[in-house]
C-alpha cells in the first residue's frame, strides 16, 4: 500500500504525533511526513506511505501558504504564543495602511536564520531542546522567498491583532515574518496563530481530519491515499517501452528521443512511466543531440514486479 495522505493536523499534536496515528490507522510502519508544522499550528501535513516515503523530497521543496495572526507590541523568546514574553510595549501606533506597507516590505528573497525554538538539528540536537535547556549557539542563516503577504484584517485593540496571508519557499518561518513586521512597526510582535493552507498542490479544503481517516481507513485503508505521482506532477514526464522498462528497473539509463513538447535543460528531473502508465523512477534527463539520455535516480517497483520478504521493498508490519 504506498501513496500521499493529505491531513489537516489539528492544534495540540506534533507532526510526529500524527504520523503515529496515520500509522495505527493504516497498520503500516513505513509512514512519514514531508515537513514538520508545529505543534501549536494547524493545517496541511502531507504524510507519505509505503513507497511514497521515497519522494519525500520532492516534497519538501514545495511552496507553502499560511494564514497567520500577529499580536503587536508583545514579544518572546519563541517568537511564538509558547514562549515567554520578554518585551512589552506600553502603547502600539500603528495604522492598517503602516502595517500593509510593512508586509509589503517582507516581500522577496532573503537570508533567514531559524529560530532557536525550531526542530532544525545542531550537532545531532534539536534546537529547541538546547533552547529549553537554557542554551543559545550559532545558525546557519538560510536562503529562502516570500512570495506574498497580504493583509486580510487589523483588530484594533491595546495591543493590535493583523491577520495576514503568506506565500512563501520552503524554509521559511512565519514567526520570524511576524518578528520583522515587528521591528518594522517599530513596537516588536509575536506569531499567535498559524494555518497552513497548502503545501505544493495539496489544499486545505481537501485535507482530511483525523477522525475521517480513522473512519475511512477502517472500511478501506486504499482510499484515504492520493496516488504517489500527485508529488510530481510539476516535472516532465516520459514513457518508456517493455524493454526500457526492464533496463531501467536495474538502474540502467536508457536512450530516448529528445522531445519537441517538453522544452528541459541539460541535467532537468523528470519522471518516467511504463507503457501501462506505471510510475517506474525519477530520472535526471540528459541532452545529447537529438536524443536525451534518463539517468534513473530513484527507481520504484513497476507492477507485478515486487518480491515477497524483501525488506527494501516490504511496507507493511510483520
Amino acid at each position: 500500500m504506498d501513496g500521499i495522505l493529505n491531513v489537516l493536523k489539528p492544534p495540540g499534536m506534533t507532526s510526529h504525533d500524527v504520523v503515529d496515528y496515520v500509522r495505527a490507522c493504516l497498520s503500516m510502519r513505513r509512514v512519514g511526513h514531508t515537513g514538520t508544522l508545529d505543534p501549536g499550528a494547524a493545517g496541511v501535513l502531507v504524510v507519505c506511505v509505503g513507497q511514497a516515503t521515497r519522494l519525500a523530497e520532492f516534497l519538501l521543496a514545495h511552496d507553502k501558504t499560511y494564514r497567520a495572526e500577529a499580536v503587536l507590541g508583545i514579544e518572546t523568546d519563541s517568537l511564538d504564543a509558547c514562549g515567554q514574553v520578554t518585551a512589552r510595549a506600553s502603547a502600539v501606533e500603528a495604522s492598517q495602511q503602516q502595517v500593509a506597507d510593512a508586509l509589503e516590505e517582507l516581500v522577496g528573497d532573503r537570508e533567514m536564520v531559524p529560530p532557536m525554538y525550531s526542530a532544525v538539528r545542531h550537532k545531532g540536537r534539536r534546537l529547541y531542546k538546547l533552547a529549553r535547556a537554557g542554551r543559545e549557539v550559532r545558525r546557519r542563516p538560510r536562503r529562502v522567498s516570500v512570495k506574498h503577504m497580504r493583509l486580510v484584517r487589523m483588530l484594533q485593540e491595546r495591543y493590535p491583532r493583523v491577520l495576514f496571508d503568506v506565500g512563501c519557499s520552503a524554509g521559511t518561518y512565519v514567526r520570524s515574518l511576524c518578528a520583522a513586521l515587528g521591528e518594522r512597526v517599530g513596537c516588536g510582535a509575536h506569531l499567535s496563530f498559524l494555518l497552513r493552507t497548502s503545501v505544493g498542490e495539496f489544499r486545505l479544503e481537501d485535507a482530511l481530519t483525523l477522525e475521517e481517516i480513522a473512519v475511512r481507513s477502517a472500511q478501506d485503508p486504499v482510499s484515504v491515499l492520493q496516488p504517489a505521482e500527485v508529488a510530481l506532477g510539476h516535472l516532465p514526464s516520459f514513457e518508456v517501452g517493455p524493454a526500457q522498462a526492464r533496463r531501467i528497473a536495474c538502474g540502467g539509463s536508457v536512450r530516448v528521443p529528445a522531445s519537441a513538447d517538453v522544452q528541459m535543460a541539460e541535467n532537468t528531473t523528470v519522471r518516467v512511466h511504463g507503457s501501462g502508465g506505471e510510475l517506474l523512477c525519477i530520472a535526471e534527463h540528459q541532452c545529447s543531440g537529438e536524443e536525451a539520455v534518463l539517468q534513473p535516480r530513484k527507481v520504484f517497483a513497476a507492477a507485478g514486479s515486487r518480491r515477497a520478504g524483501d525488506p527494501e521493498r516490504a511496507t507493511t508490519d510483520p
